[in-house]
């Protein structure tokens, strides 16, 4: 009966070491849950702030993604109406040189009529007029003109001009994006 009493006093000291160690091991325990519970509380707060500030700098950037797309077809319609008014102007000096061309070449072949030994009107009087022997004949005989800083015959000025308004509707022609114009009679469409 001794080693019962002996054993049952053992296991009660064993008892209250073990219900010692499981009370500081649950207290030791529920501090790190409190701990692991404001840890995730913490970091589910800042998964919240961060997820709040990608989806602002998202809806930033799209405002200005939509911003430089309507910026960006506003000048895409300027420059389409640019192309447009250029294309007109270069329609238009195209005519204009047309006329200067033939203007030019009509006047290479309109006789002019001069006279010779005409006396001054004070002297002369107004007495007889012209006698029609002393007309002669005279061709148009333009001066040459000068473009930056050289001089050149009319016809060669002509002709640059012509060849500067072909490259210029050539350059017009090859703009990406552009568009393309047709010419019906005149008429732009």
């Amino acid at each position: 009966q001794s080693d019962l009493q002996r054993f049952c006093h053992e296991t009660r000291l064993a008892m209250g070491d073990v219900e010692t160690s499981v009370s500081v091991t649950a207290k030791k325990l529920e501090a790190a849950w409190k701990e692991v519970r404001l840890d995730v509380e913490g970091l589910e707060t800042k998964r919240k702030r961060d997820k709040k500030g990608v989806d602002e700098a998202i809806q930033f950037i799209n405002g200005r993604t939509i911003s430089a797309l309507d910026v960006s077809d506003k000048s895409l319609r300027s420059l389409d109406n640019l192309s447009n008014v250029l294309h007109l102007a270069l329609q238009s000096q195209s005519v204009a040189s047309a006329l200067n061309v033939q203007d030019f070449n009509e006047r290479l072949k309109t006789p002019y009529v001069g006279a010779q030994g005409v006396a001054d009107k004070k002297k002369a009087g107004r007495s007889g007029g012209l006698d029609p022997r002393s007309l002669f004949r005279i061709s148009y005989q333009p001066e040459p003109a000068v473009f930056e800083g050289t001089s050149f015959q009319r016809s060669e000025l002509l002709a640059l001009c012509e060849k500067l308004l072909a490259k210029a509707h050539t350059a017009l022609q090859q703009v990406p994006a552009a568009k393309q114009h047709t010419e019906i009679a005149g008429a732009t469409t």
